[in-house]
């Protein structure tokens, strides 16, 4: 079961958003507004899940996901897109 969950976003609303909703489903939530505050906390804390920002995790080869993959190989890894990115293009 996931309770610790890292939730990368630098996005204010859409933080929020996910914080309130991951608290609705009983999990412990820290935040990170960077690659840089992520990375920090991967080696503070241990997490069941970490929910990424698709658009922070490609950033100039951040190194994100693969890091948290291989520093813990059974956390859940999500990258989120945001709805913007699905509108068709004309």
């Amino acid at each position: 079961m996931i309770k610790n969950v890292l939730l990368v976003e630098d996005g204010s609303l859409s933080r929020d958003h996910g914080v309130r909703t991951l608290r609705e489903f009983g999990c412990a939530v820290s935040v990170a507004s960077s690659v840089a505050a992520a990375l920090a906390q991967l080696g503070s804390k241990e997490f069941d899940a970490v929910l990424i920002d698709f658009r922070l995790a490609s950033l100039g080869g951040s190194g994100l996901p693969a890091t948290a993959t291989t520093r813990y190989p059974r956390m859940q890894l999500v990258l989120m897109v945001d709805e913007a990115v699905n509108t068709p293009l004309s």
